[in-house]
């Protein structure tokens, strides 16, 4: 996945795990995650900004709370998915049965 002191260093990072796209912050002082794709029209959310507890969608600017991936009242999109995410060891884990079950 990624270091702590990487994802620190970064703020956001897209990383691939389990078959999904899933973006990675750092976030009040703890690592957190989420699906890596905005909703709307599936732009990489690793190439929006954080700011005031929300992340900002760089295609559109729709913004998702950050606690509870709701999106700003302006948007009728769903909310971005997230995921558990625990440190171990300074790695970032995801927890990986809470992704979305990819058909082979």
């Amino acid at each position: 996945m990624a270091t702590a002191a990487a994802l620190r260093q970064a703020g956001l990072l897209e990383v691939a795990a389990g078959g999904a796209v899933v973006l990675l912050a750092w976030f009040d002082g703890a690592p957190w995650a989420a699906q890596g794709l905005c909703p709307h029209q599936f732009a990489r959310l690793c190439d929006g900004r954080i700011d005031g507890g929300r992340l900002h969608c760089p295609r559109h600017q729709a913004s998702f709370d950050l606690r509870t991936g709701a999106p700003d009242d302006r948007w009728q999109i769903s909310g971005l998915r997230l995921y558990p995410v625990r440190l171990r060891d300074g790695a970032v884990e995801i927890d990986l049965s809470a992704l979305p079950m990819r058909s082979g």
